[in-house]
């Protein structure tokens, strides 16, 4: 509702500047033989030409701060993973692939979804039960390199064996070149492990991260059967400012500079 008030304002705005004062009407009156006799009016000509200047003037200020605010995202933007490897698989049905292809999701690319609970089969990842759980890793490919703020983890929830997925866990980061995501970007991170056999929602992880593509997940925890598992993974970008913004900005720059060169 308020992006159509100020539209209505702005357009207000934008209408043909007036080129000066209208000539006002010339009042009459009439001599002693009833001969018209026209009465000279004088208009102050720094007033005409300082008014429309003002309205050019809010008018690139309201512009400006519509672009602004028009221009800042305040969304997070939600990133699904193009690509993912797992140090072991259980086996078929519990891929790596299962944590972010949407499988179990009841809303896939949103956030605020949440995730089905059952065998975990084609919906979660398991390690292989011939590996240490401590050790166990999962690595994600965004795509591109990309700045990060979090990451939302819907954990492991197979119908009575929550206590197979992630507890305590460390962040490796890298990027275009570091596949294998070899820098430690965040030690002793943890997420609460889920009763299982209902929907769960996603956790979200908090981190800061600058020029990532690949995010690593190591456990650093014992996990239910000697086995260790996620069942969705998400990133959360950090918004970029649009070039709504950026107009915005360049509208206030160009006040600055006016007033710059009057003073």
């Amino acid at each position: 509702m308020w992006k159509l008030r100020l539209k209505d304002k702005f357009s207000a705005l934008l209408a043909p500047f007036p080129e000066g004062r209208e000539k006002s009407k010339e009042p009459r009156q009439r001599t002693e033989d009833n001969a018209p006799r026209t009465i000279q009016t004088t208009t102050n000509s720094n007033q005409d030409n300082t008014r429309p200047m003002k309205t050019r003037k809010h008018t690139i200020l309201y512009l400006a701060a519509f672009a602004l605010t028009a221009g800042i995202s305040y969304g997070a933007v939600v990133i699904t993973p193009t690509g993912v490897v797992a140090s072991s698989e259980l086996s078929a049905g519990y891929e790596a692939i299962n944590v972010i292809n949407g499988n179990g999701l009841n809303a896939p690319g949103d956030e605020t979804a949440t995730h089905g609970a059952g065998n975990g089969v084609g919906t979660m990842w398991l390690s292989s039960n011939s590996e240490n759980t401590i050790g166990a890793f999962i690595t994600f490919d965004l795509g591109s390199e990309m700045d990060l703020d979090g990451a939302w983890i819907w954990n492991y929830n197979q119908d009575s064996h929550g206590g197979r997925g992630y507890l305590n866990y460390d962040i490796y980061v890298g990027g275009s070149g570091d596949s294998a995501a070899t820098t430690l970007l965040l030690e002793g991170a943890s997420i609460t492990r889920e009763a299982g056999g209902s929907p769960v929602s996603a956790q979200f992880e908090a981190f800061s991260a600058s020029d990532v593509q690949y995010v690593k997940f190591v456990s650093q925890s014992t996990g239910g059967n000697n086995v260790i598992g996620l069942s969705e993974v998400r990133f959360s970008q950090v918004p970029e400012p649009s070039a709504v913004a950026l107009f915005g900005l360049g509208g206030l720059g160009l006040l600055a500079r006016r007033r710059r060169q009057r003073s």
